[in-house]
């Protein structure tokens, strides 16, 4: 699954359709199985990609850091759901 480049703008902007953020935060929570623990892994994807603050700090505090995470976790879990063949 490819997700487009998060911006910062994306934390602070309303949209009919989902951003991309929303769209790799839904992808997180369906890998981690759902409900509690997909949300729990979703938060540590999340703080392993770079985002250092609790599940209280909204992304729009902090929209720069939130992209940068947010787009480095894109790229890895981009890898995780399309894993390129071992070539022999």
């Amino acid at each position: 699954m490819h997700f487009d480049e998060i911006h910062s703008k994306h934390f602070v902007t309303l949209s009919r359709t989902p951003l991309p953020h929303t769209l790799i935060e839904q992808a997180l929570v369906a890998m981690g199985g759902g409900g509690n623990d997909g949300m729990n892994f979703r938060k540590q994807a999340l703080a392993a990609a770079g985002w250092a603050y609790d599940g209280l700090v909204p992304f729009a505090k902090h929209p720069d850091k939130a992209a940068e995470a947010f787009n480095r976790g894109a790229c890895d879990l981009t890898v995780e759901i399309n894993p390129q063949p071992v070539a022999d």
